[in-house]
């Protein structure tokens, strides 16, 4: 995870970071094996503690950017950063559970749930 914006368009960053959340086009069996993944890795303390130092780094990844959106006038919110960043990765989860559910998992599609989030905050 880089430690701050890669380009000079932060909201870019986030929409792009959505985009990589897309499960359009995928079967319900490929949104499964990715929770079959995640449930492999809570099974495992290590494991476990690996993914919470990785999703905290996503996290505070998110909320840098966040900020600089904010700070460039691309999202208007006065939610702190960290929150909203909180807000996006449980959105994001949430989606992928949907989408296993659904289905068409692109009913659920996690990168649509992040993207109108942000575009709420736009």
């Amino acid at each position: 995870m880089p430690n701050g914006p890669v380009d000079k368009d932060p909201h870019g960053e986030l929409m792009a970071w959505a985009a990589s959340l897309n499960v359009r086009g995928l079967g319900t069996a490929a949104v499964l094996a990715r929770l079959d993944m995640l449930a492999e890795d809570l099974r495992t303390p290590a494991l476990r503690d690996l993914l919470h130092q990785g999703w905290q780094r996503q996290s505070d990844h998110l909320a840098v950017l966040v900020q600089a959106a904010v700070d460039r006038g691309d999202l208007r919110t006065t939610t702190p950063p960290a929150l909203v960043a909180r807000l996006l990765m449980n959105t994001a989860t949430g989606a992928l559970l949907r989408a296993a559910v659904v289905p068409d998992p692109a009913e659920a599609d996690p990168c649509t749930a992040v993207h109108d989030l942000l575009e709420a905050l736009a």
